[in-house]
C-alpha cells in the first residue's frame, strides 16, 4: 500500500464529511431541519450500496483498485455538482408526506438521488479496506482523521459563508483524491484515470453553481408571492440564512396573542425568517414612545408587565426585539438581552439601514446586548432580574411540529430552576406559548415549571404559579415566592380588560372561569388543576399527548408525540387530522420503516453471491461478521448522536456542537484505529471481543459521568465532556479495524460484506438514535450504544474453528487480502 492511496483515502474522506454537512445546511434552507436529516441519512445508504456491489464484483474491481478508485472519486466530483440541482426537479412537497403517498414516492426519489455521491465514496473507500486488508488500522486512521478534518472545516466555513459556495470546493477535493492514487503508478497505468479527472476540472471549475431555493411552501416563499414583497437584507451565520423582507403593498402585522379587544393596530413591521422559517416581526416605530407600538401592551405576553413597577428585564432571545420594546414602554430600568447570534444584533443594530422608519431598540441607554447563551448567563455571575422573559419569537418555529426533535436547552427543568435562581425577591418568569388543541406545550411548560420549583425545595407549587390565556396564545408566570393576592386580582384585571382568560391563579376565589375562549372537552385549566392535583404522574401518563417535563436529559420542549395516539391515526388519517400531531416525530419513524428494508436489502443480497456455507464453520464466521459490525455501525452512531446533542445543551450553537463533536470523536477514534496494531498485532477474535467490550464499558460508565456532570457550571462541564468524548472515542477506533484484520486474515471474501453491513447499521442507527433519545433520554441512548458494543465482544467471543487459524499466521506488513 502506497502512502499516496492513504493520503486518496482521507482527502476523499474529508470531502465526503464535508459534504455531509454542507448538505444538511442546503436542505434544512430548502426543507425543514428533520427533512434534511432524513433525506441526508438515507442517502449514506449509497456506502451500503457499494459494500454490495464490492462483494458481488469483488475480484474484478480489485484487479484495478487504482483506476476505479480514481473513477469513483472522479465520480463524486461530478455529482457533487449534479445531484442538488437534479433533487430540486423531483419537486418534493414535506408538509404532504405524512399522507400523500405520491410524495412519499418522490421523498424515495430524493434520497437516491443524492445517494449517487455517497455511493461512489463507499466504493472508493471500501476498495481500498478490501484491497489492503491486512492495514485496516493504517486507512481507517486515515478515513477518520480526514473526516474529522472535512467536518470541522465545513463547519468553520458555514458559520461565515453560504452552505452552497462550499460545494466547489468540496467537488475540487474529490478530484484531488483521485489523483493522489495515481502518484508513483506506472505512466501507462494512469492515463485512462487521468483523462477522465482532466475532463471533470473544467466541468467542476466552469460557471455559477445552483444555490438552494427554500421550498415554495415554506413560510419566506409564501410570504415573496405577496405582490411588492422584497428581500431587504440577509446574513449567513452559525444559526443559519437571515432573511429580512418588506412588504410595502401589504404590511406585515404579525403579533400573535394581540387581545381581540386592543385599540392599537400592529405597527407595520419587517419580517425575519431564518432558514425560511418565520416570521419574527420587526416593527417600525421612530422609538418607544411612537404610538405604532402601542399594540405591544395588549397582547398576552404583557402580563409580567402590569405586575410591577420599573423592573429590571432579561429577555432571553432577541427575536425582533419586541419583547425589549415592550419592556421599556413598561418602563423598565433596566433590560439586558441574551442573544448568541451575532447577526441578529447586527440586523437589529443596523435597522435604520435596513429601513429608514426601523428604530433599533438596542439603542436605547437601558438596553445591553449579553452575547452568548441563555445558559451561559443563567448559571455564572450574580446578577438579578424582576422579570426574564422567553417569548416565542426565540424559536423561529417551524410548521406542524416539523421542529419536535430539536433540543431546546432553555426550556428545560434545569434551566427554568436556573432562572428562579437569579429572581429578586418577588420577581417572575414568564414563559409564552402557542395553543393547539388538545392543549399540550403549555401543559409541557407547567409541568416543566412544577418540576423546577421542586428542585428548589418548593412543597406548594401552585401557589407560585399562575396562566393566562388567549386565544391562540398563553403565558404562564412563575415565582419563586408566592403570588401575593393582590397580584392575582391585578392579573385577572389585566385578562378581563383585554379579553383574555386566567385559566389557571393560586387562589381559587379569585379566578373567574375561562368563559370567554371555550374549548370542546378538556380545558387548559383542566390540565394545569390534574397536574396539581394528588395523582399528577397519573394524568400525565394517561394523557393523549407527551407532556412530561423537559429536561437536560430530554431536552425537547416542542415535542408532544405519544404512542397513545397511534389507535387513532388511522382515524385522523382520514379526516386530514394528522397536522394535530408532531410530523417531526412521525418523519423519523417513516425514515425508520425505510431504512430497515434497503439495509435488509443490501445486506441479504450480497450473501447469495459469497461462498455457499458447507460446513458450519462458514455459517459461524458470517453470522458472526454479520452481528458483530451491525452493532458497532449502530454503537457508534448511537454514542456520535448522543454526543453532539449534549453539546447543543452546552455549547448552544447547534453547528459549533456538531463540528465539536464530529471533528472530536472522529479524530480521536482515528488515532485509536491507527494504534490498533500495537493493540493487538495478532488481530485474534478475542482481541477484538476484548476492544469491543472495553468500549461498552466505558460508554456505561460515561453515562453515569455524564449525569453528575449535568449540575456543573457550563464553563465547566463542556471541556469536561470534550475530553471524556476524546477517551472514549480514542477506544472505540479500535473495534473496526481489528475485525477488519481479522475477517481479512481468515474470510477476506467477508471484507466487502462487512463493508456494507457497517453502512447500513450506520445510517440506521442515526434515525434510531433520534427515535429513542426524545422518547426516553439522552443517557438512556448512551446505555443502549453499550449494550450494542457488548454484543459486539459476544458476537467476537463466539467460538470458531477459523479462529485457530488466524491466531497461528501472523499478519506480515505486505500481506494483501
Amino acid at each position: 500500500m502506497t502512502p499516496w492511496l492513504a493520503a486518496g483515502v482521507g482527502v476523499l474522506a474529508g470531502a465526503a464529511l464535508a459534504y455531509q454537512v454542507v448538505l444538511t445546511r442546503v436542505y434544512s434552507l430548502a426543507y425543514w431541519q428533520p427533512y434534511a436529516f432524513l433525506i441526508i441519512s438515507m442517502a449514506l445508504l449509497g456506502i451500503g450500496a457499494s459494500g454490495m456491489v464490492l462483494s458481488l464484483w469483488r475480484d474484478r474491481l480489485l484487479a484495478r483498485t487504482p483506476w476505479v478508485f480514481a473513477a469513483a472519486a472522479a465520480a463524486f466530483a461530478l455529482l457533487v455538482r449534479v445531484c442538488p440541482a437534479a433533487s430540486e426537479a423531483v419537486a418534493f412537497n414535506p408538509l404532504e408526506v405524512i399522507w400523500d403517498l405520491g410524495q412519499q414516492v418522490r421523498l424515495l426519489a430524493l434520497c437516491l438521488v443524492l445517494a449517487a455521491p455517497f455511493f461512489c465514496v463507499g466504493l472508493a473507500l471500501g476498495l481500498a479496506l478490501t484491497r489492503h486488508g491486512d492495514r485496516a488500522g493504517r486507512l481507517y486512521l486515515f478515513d477518520l482523521l480526514g473526516s474529522g478534518c472535512g467536518a470541522l472545516a465545513a463547519v468553520i466555513w458555514l458559520s461565515a459563508r453560504p452552505a452552497a459556495d462550499a460545494l466547489p470546493w468540496i467537488a475540487w477535493g474529490g478530484l484531488a483524491a483521485g489523483l493522489l492514487v495515481l502518484i508513483g503508478l506506472p505512466r501507462r497505468r494512469i492515463v485512462p484515470p487521468l483523462v477522465l479527472i482532466a475532463g471533470l476540472a473544467p466541468l467542476v471549475g466552469q460557471g455559477d453553481w445552483p444555490r438552494p431555493q427554500p421550498s415554495p411552501y415554506k413560510p419566506l416563499s409564501l410570504h415573496l408571492t405577496v405582490a411588492g414583497a422584497k428581500v431587504v437584507a440577509e446574513r449567513t451565520g452559525p444559526f443559519g440564512d437571515l432573511t429580512v423582507i418588506e412588504s410595502p403593498a401589504v404590511p406585515l402585522r404579525h403579533a400573535p396573542g394581540l387581545s381581540l379587544t386592543a385599540p392599537a393596530v400592529p405597527a407595520e413591521q419587517l419580517g425575519l425568517f431564518r432558514d425560511g422559517l418565520g416570521p419574527v416581526a420587526l416593527p417600525l416605530a421612530a422609538g418607544v414612545a411612537d404610538d405604532r407600538l402601542a399594540y405591544l401592551d395588549h397582547q398576552i405576553a404583557a402580563a409580567p408587565h402590569r405586575l410591577m413597577s420599573a423592573p429590571s428585564v432579561l429577555v432571553l432571545g432577541l427575536g425582533g426585539g419586541t419583547e425589549v420594546w415592550r419592556a421599556l414602554r413598561a418602563g423598565a430600568h433596566r433590560v439586558d438581552v441574551v442573544e448568541p447570534d451575532a447577526q441578529l444584533v447586527s440586523v437589529l443594530t443596523e435597522a435604520r439601514r435596513v429601513h429608514v422608519e426601523a428604530a433599533s431598540p438596542l439603542a436605547d441607554r437601558r438596553v445591553t446586548v449579553l452575547p452568548g447563551t441563555a445558559r451561559e448567563w443563567l448559571t455564572q455571575g450574580v446578577d438579578r432580574w424582576d422579570v426574564i422573559v422567553l417569548s416565542p419569537e426565540t424559536g423561529f418555529g417551524g410548521a406542524a411540529g416539523l421542529q419536535s426533535t430539536q433540543a431546546t436547552p432553555v426550556r428545560t427543568v434545569e434551566a427554568v430552576a436556573a432562572m428562579l435562581a437569579r429572581l429578586t425577591p418577588g420577581g417572575m418568569v414568564a414563559m409564552t406559548t402557542g395553543l393547539r388543541t388538545p392543549p399540550r406545550d403549555t401543559l409541557r411548560v407547567v409541568s416543566t415549571a412544577l418540576a423546577a420549583l421542586s428542585v428548589h425545595g418548593i412543597a406548594e407549587p401552585g401557589r407560585h404559579l399562575a396562566v393566562i390565556q388567549g386565544w391562540d396564545t398563553a403565558t404562564t408566570l412563575i415565582k419563586a415566592v408566592p403570588f401575593a393576592p393582590s397580584e392575582i386580582t391585578a392579573l385577572s384585571a389585566f385578562a378581563g380588560s383585554s379579553g383574555f382568560d386566567l385559566a389557571y391563579g393560586p387562589d381559587s376565589s379569585t379566578v373567574e372561569q375561562a368563559a370567554r375562549h371555550r374549548a370542546a372537552g378538556a380545558t387548559l385549566r383542566d390540565g394545569i388543576e390534574a397536574m396539581l392535583s394528588a395523582d399528577p404522574t397519573g394524568f400525565v401518563n394517561a394523557y393523549k399527548f407527551d407532556i412530561r417535563p423537559a429536561t437536560d436529559d430530554r431536552p425537547y420542549a416542542h415535542f408532544g408525540f405519544s404512542w397513545r395516539l397511534v389507535p387513532d391515526l388511522p382515524a385522523l388519517l382520514a379526516q386530514g387530522g394528522l397536522t394535530v400531531l408532531d410530523t417531526g416525530y412521525l418523519v423519523h419513524g417513516a425514515a425508520l420503516a425505510l431504512a430497515v428494508p434497503l439495509s435488509l436489502v443490501l445486506i441479504l443480497v450480497p450473501v447469495a453471491f459469497l461462498p455457499r456455507p458447507t460446513n458450519p464453520v462458514r455459517v459461524v464466521t458470517k453470522l458472526r461478521t454479520l452481528l458483530f459490525f451491525l452493532a458497532i455501525g449502530l454503537g457508534f452512531l448511537l454514542v456520535e448522536i448522543a454526543f453532539i446533542e449534549r453539546l447543543i445543551l452546552s455549547l448552544g450553537v447547534p453547528l459549533h456542537a456538531l463540528g465539536a463533536g464530529l471533528a472530536g470523536m472522529l479524530v480521536m477514534a482515528g488515532l485509536g484505529a491507527g494504534w490498533s496494531r500495537r493493540f493487538a498485532p495478532m488481530a485474534s477474535a478475542a482481541a477484538v471481543a476484548v476492544a469491543a467490550g472495553t468500549v461498552a464499558v466505558l460508554i456505561t460508565g460515561l453515562a453515569a459521568g455524564l449525569a453528575w456532570l449535568s449540575p456543573a457550571d457550563f464553563q465547566v462541564r463542556w471541556p469536561m465532556e470534550m475530553a471524556a468524548l476524546a477517551v472514549v472515542s480514542f477506544v472505540m477506533g479500535l473495534p473496526f479495524p481489528l475485525a477488519l484484520r481479522h475477517v481479512s486474515a481468515t474470510t477476506p471474501g467477508l471484507v466487502p460484506w462487512a463493508w456494507a453491513i457497517n453502512g447500513c447499521a450506520s445510517v440506521v442507527g442515526a434515525v434510531l438514535a433520534t427515535l429513542i433519545a426524545v422518547q426516553i433520554g439522552l443517557g438512556a441512548l448512551l446505555l443502549v450504544a453499550a449494550l450494542m458494543y457488548a454484543v459486539a465482544a459476544g458476537a467476537m467471543a463466539w467460538p470458531c474453528p477459523r479462529d485457530r487459524f488466524a491466531a497461528r499466521a501472523p499478519l506480515l506488513p505486505g500481506r494483501q487480502a
